[in-house]
């Protein structure tokens, strides 16, 4: 695997990580400056619109800058937005800082995205995605954990380290990355970009958005809503039981991530996608009502590995349509899995406040049948030699 694919999962992990230090502590904090919980909630909704926003802008960087310069300074946007946020005074200086640092996430996700098509192998291009995503869900694992120790210390603590962290990862990217996609290109097959117009008459592509769309809606918005509701609502269990559930997934995500991206390669990105979509569509209406914590330990593990599969495929998938240069479909593709992400939740919440449970994980597991369908339509692919 070339070099520059580990560094960009060294640096996916200390991101993920950063994240998920801040991330629990992000409404207590701001419930300091007195504000309401609605006010509280905006902070995190503030940096996911602001990166949703900023990615046809960080996808346009990417085409014009060295990838290398695009992730660096994606990474020091937003360290400088959590220093900001550790010195912030009022809820509004807060709110601000939080969400420019979405604009440093949208530039850090297209440009090592694209640095990542360009310099992986196409008969490793699964295997590479896997080992890029597992740096994610391993940051995401540790990164509550670290949180909690630091925020008995102080609530601004993880906002600094956080910024340490990514200035950290700055610096490794700067020293490690090629200075240009191009310097370490493994491969030269669609060197110019593909037009959004083009890509969305490619059926790997359709599939590959339909596919992050419906995960960002399930896997990261409505799974993050309803589990914890269950665990101490319906299962009578304490809130920190979810914690241990969501680690368990995150385990079982995180050591199948380069198994699905073998699979991905030698079998095909169609089979590897079906299976992914197919099963946590089934999987995902286990959180219905799972009758006990064990088997909700269970299911969440499974569909763990059920989105390790779908993430990897579809990602490889991406970049079989799209090429290695990024551009404007690229930055389609993560606006699917974040719009999911960020609609989901409400629509799941509006439905569980109208005692609709069973309508709130349909819906989620509905859009993760289409994106099975649309794995099946993708033209057959096939097997890498290596």
């Amino acid at each position: 695997m070339p070099r520059p694919v580990l560094v960009l999962a060294v640096i996916a992990f200390l991101v993920a990580l950063g994240f998920g230090i801040v991330s629990p502590v992000l409404p207590v904090f701001a419930r300091t400056f007195g504000v309401s919980t609605l006010a509280a909630g905006a902070v995190a909704s503030s940096f996911a619109l602001v990166r949703v926003a900023s990615l046809p802008m960080a996808a346009r960087f990417a085409r014009l800058f060295a990838e290398r310069r695009v992730i660096v300074v994606g990474v020091l946007i937003v360290a400088a937005s959590s220093a900001a946020c550790a010195a912030a005074t009022s809820y509004w200086q807060f709110l601000i800082a939080r969400a420019v640092g979405g604009i440093g996430s949208a530039m850090f996700t297209i440009g090592a995205t694209t640095l990542l098509f360009a310099v992986a192998p196409a008969e490793r291009l699964g295997r590479a995605s896997g080992l890029f995503n597992g740096g994610f869900v391993l940051g995401g694992m540790t990164g509550p954990v670290l949180g909690g120790l630091l925020t008995g210390a102080s609530l601004r603590a993880p906002f600094v380290v956080y910024a340490v962290g990514l200035a950290v990862a700055g610096v490794v990217g700067w020293m490690l990355l090629p200075a240009r996609a191009e310097a370490s290109a493994a491969s030269t097959d669609q060197a110019e970009v593909v037009p959004l117009k083009v890509a969305v008459r490619d059926r790997r592509y359709v599939a590959a958005v339909t596919a992050a769309f419906a995960q960002g809606w399930q896997s990261n918005g409505v799974r993050s809503l309803v589990v914890p509701l269950l665990v101490v609502e319906v299962l009578a269990k304490p809130a920190s039981w979810s914690g241990f559930a969501f680690a368990g997934a995150a385990a079982a995500q995180a050591l199948t991530l380069y198994g699905s991206g073998w699979v991905t390669d030698r079998v095909g990105r169609r089979i590897a996608l079906f299976i992914g979509s197919a099963s946590t569509a089934v999987l995902g209406l286990a959180f219905i009502h799972p009758g006990s914590y064990t088997v909700l330990v269970i299911v969440l593990c499974l569909y763990g590995v059920g989105a390790s599969f779908s993430s990897t495929s579809a990602q490889a998938s991406i970049g079989d349509a799209i090429g290695r240069r990024g551009g404007p479909a690229l930055a389609g593709y993560q606006m699917a899995g974040d719009v999911g992400q960020i609609v989901g939740p409400l629509a799941a919440g509006a439905l569980l406040d109208a005692r609709q449970p069973a309508v709130a994980v349909g819906i989620g597991a509905v859009f993760l049948a289409l994106s099975a369908v649309g794995a099946l339509a993708m033209p057959r692919q096939r097997p890498a030699s290596s």
